[in-house]
């Protein structure tokens, strides 16, 4: 996961499960790699066996999901084809509805150079259902897109940030995005579970989103 201010990476082998959050903000691919040559040596694990490796495409930080997809896809080396990009609304907005089980889940994301990420999901019985919508919008808009809503979900460390393009008494809750929460989407997606494959429509989300295509412009 490198979309976050510090990235972070969880590996699940033979029923042992390894997490790893980056303590500085800057080198945070050399402390990535560092950490998996330890952990394959120190546990004897063989890359050859894993089912997946996924990585965070986005939207957030590019270099992050440069990364991730760098990581993702030298782990792979063997078999390219285990590589699963998340869609960080996506999966951030299954954690919410995961833990709190609400069927209409609003997740916001800073975008930087004035603007936000939004996501509107509606979910049925654990799936995203038609309908759902994610889009790039300028903060001073922010409010108008939230009406209905009387609680929105960011990463953790946004509140502040993102509560102060509110208008309206909207109570925001932070929700720590980090790889090992990302892991269960990533069993499940590999596995074929039903309602999980929407996350494979958007393998480069700022790449090929059209939202980032205006805001670049």
């Amino acid at each position: 996961e490198g979309t976050a201010p510090k990235a972070s990476i969880a590996v699940r082998y033979e029923e042992q499960l390894f997490f790893y959050k980056c303590s500085k903000d800057r080198n945070q691919l050399e402390e990535t790699l560092t950490f998996m040559n330890e952990l394959v040596s120190q546990n004897n694990i063989d890359l050859s066996r894993m089912d997946a490796f996924g990585y965070s495409s986005g939207p957030g930080s590019f270099t992050g999901i440069r990364m991730g997809m760098m990581v993702a896809q030298g782990l792979s080396f063997e078999d390219p084809s285990k590589v699963f990009p998340l869609p960080c609304q996506s999966a951030l907005a299954l954690i919410v509805y995961e833990k709190f089980k609400i069927n209409e889940v609003c997740v916001v994301r800073n975008a930087f150079m004035q603007g936000y990420f939004i996501g509107k999901f509606n979910f049925i019985d654990g799936v995203i259902c038609d309908g759902s919508t994610e889009q790039l919008i300028d903060s001073n808009q922010l409010g108008k897109h939230l009406k209905g809503f009387s609680n929105i979900y960011v990463p953790l460390g946004e509140s502040q940030l993102i509560a102060s393009g509110l208008t309206s008494k909207i109570k925001v809750q932070e929700i720590d995005v980090n790889a090992s929460l990302l892991l269960p989407v990533l069993e499940k997606m590999a596995s074929g579970v039903q309602g999980f494959n929407f996350l494979t429509a958007d393998v480069n989300y700022l790449r090929g989103d059209n939202a980032w295509s205006t805001w670049k412009s």
